[in-house]
């Protein structure tokens, strides 16, 4: 006879009524359950469950298990894997609960997730020792993987790279500067003036190229953008203008953001015209003429109607009539009563405000057309053979600049031309539209200090109130 244990009643030592163990004889199954309906003595529960189980090696043990319930003996109300007395640490696989696979434990997976940061953010210093996936992409092995994955459309946090550096890419920087934030923000700087703008640096590249440096900076801000012009790159299908904002802290130097600097440019273009607009304006103006499909102008109906509450209706115009139709149907379906047309002229008699952002060098808008009280908004000419209104407009209307580097810097305004004031002092009160029926022309040709306004805003997540040094 085989056994699990020995009887310690009268049959064995021990005395009677004090059961420990079971013993089992090394027989059939069925005899050894007529056994144990035989045996009077009472028997300690058996620890054991009746699973399925392959391992034959233990079908022995099933058998037993099923005959001991069979007559009637208790098993625990909490079954565990059965071992074979003669196999020490065999289990019941059957009846093993399947629980989640253990996480590997390593230096490189830390609270903080599976990049290895230790509940730091991304970015941040990783652990070190570690390894995996995780630790190479926060080791900068894929860091630029690893920042847009942890790009954080809210909070006002994009991706991170190792020094804390927030990016952001277009969409971002467009998420990130809101028209009407964007206008107040810009508002502000000009009132203000605080902000040191030295002129830009050009520098000729190989092949053609020109790169460009224009910084700005204040008490809390270090700006610069870097710009390069590829014409060459038209050969292959690439936009010759590329544009990086690069912003620290002005105290430390210390990096703050990446942003990408076209649709930073894009935006802060159309917020200037707009703010110059509600400043301009007629009061009430609620019909726009816009002349010019590009990135920009795509863009100038939804500044002009965060400025102007009024404006609900938009007629496009384009050299090509196509991307005039194509942009009148984006903008209707936005919300503005949107046509294209072609009679340029009686266009401009319908407008209250005419904007225009192409790249002509031949004057698309002409004085003889203008009539009173309407205000124009002057975008696209940025050299001196390029212009968009002619002699006479510029001569009918009180001219107001972006900066006085306009003067003698596009074709509108030869050096020496009289303007009535700057964008600072129309933003200040100390210039303005002085009749109703006066018309006003603002011509803008960009400026390093309304890129750090914007780039400002964009790090301080939506909010215009100007931040302290």
């Amino acid at each position: 006879m085989g056994e699990l244990g020995s009887p310690r009643d009268g049959a064995g030592p021990g005395g009677p009524g004090r059961v420990s163990r079971v013993a089992v004889p090394l027989m059939g199954t069925e005899r050894w359950a007529n056994w144990v309906r035989r045996t009077p003595r009472p028997l300690r529960p058996v620890r054991m469950a009746a699973p399925s189980s392959p391992i034959p090696l233990l079908a022995v043990h099933r058998e037993r298990a099923a005959a001991a319930a069979a007559a009637g003996l208790a098993t625990s109300h909490r079954p565990r894997p059965v071992q074979a007395p003669w196999v020490r640490g065999a289990r019941f696989w059957g009846n093993r609960r399947r629980s989640p696979p253990r996480r590997r434990r390593s230096s490189g997976f830390g609270a903080g997730g599976r990049h290895g940061t230790r509940g730091r953010g991304l970015g941040e210093e990783p652990v070190r020792g570690g390894h995996g996936p995780g630790q190479r992409a926060a080791n900068g092995g894929c860091l630029r993987r690893a920042a847009r994955s942890a790009a954080a459309p809210h909070g006002g946090e994009s991706g991170r790279t190792g020094r804390d550096v927030r990016v952001f890419g277009a969409a971002e920087t467009a998420a990130a500067l809101p028209f009407p934030a964007l206008v107040a923000a810009l508002r502000a700087g000009f009132a203000a003036g605080a902000a040191e703008v030295p002129d830009r640096h050009v520098h000729a590249l190989p092949g053609g190229a020109t790169l460009l440096l224009k910084p700005a900076w204040d008490a809390a801000w270090l700006g610069t953008k870097v710009v390069t012009v590829h014409p060459a790159n038209a050969g292959a299908g690439l936009p010759a203008v590329h544009a990086l904002y690069v912003l620290q802290e002005s105290a430390t130097g210390r990096p703050a953001a990446l942003l990408d600097g076209d649709e930073l440019t894009a935006r802060r273009t159309a917020a200037v015209s707009a703010l110059a607009a509600s400043l301009l304006a007629p009061a009430g103006a609620s019909r726009m003429l816009l002349c010019g499909a590009g990135r920009v102008g795509r863009l100038l109906p939804f500044a002009m109607r965060s400025a102007l509450p009024g404006l609900a209706q938009v007629e496009v115009w384009s050299p090509s009539g196509a991307s005039a139709k194509a942009l009148a149907r984006e903008l209707d379906a936005s919300g503005f009563r949107a046509s294209a047309v072609r009679d340029l002229e009686a266009a401009s008699r319908r407008a209250d405000v005419l904007s225009c952002a192409t790249l002509a060098r031949e004057p698309v808008l002409r004085g003889a057309w203008l009539r009173p009280g309407q205000h124009l908004d002057l975008v696209g000419a940025f050299t001196a053979a390029m212009r968009e209104a002619d002699g006479e407009a510029v001569a009918r209307a009180a001219v107001f600049v972006d900066t006085e580097a306009a003067i003698g810097t596009c074709g509108e305004l030869p050096a020496g031309s009289l303007v009535r004031g700057t964008l600072a002092a129309l933003c200040r009160g100390e210039a303005g539209r002085r009749a109703a029926d006066e018309v006003t022309l603002f011509k803008s040709v960009g400026t390093a200090l309304s890129d750090l306004a914007a780039a400002a805003l964009a790090v301080a997540g939506g909010d215009p109130a100007p931040r302290s040094g």
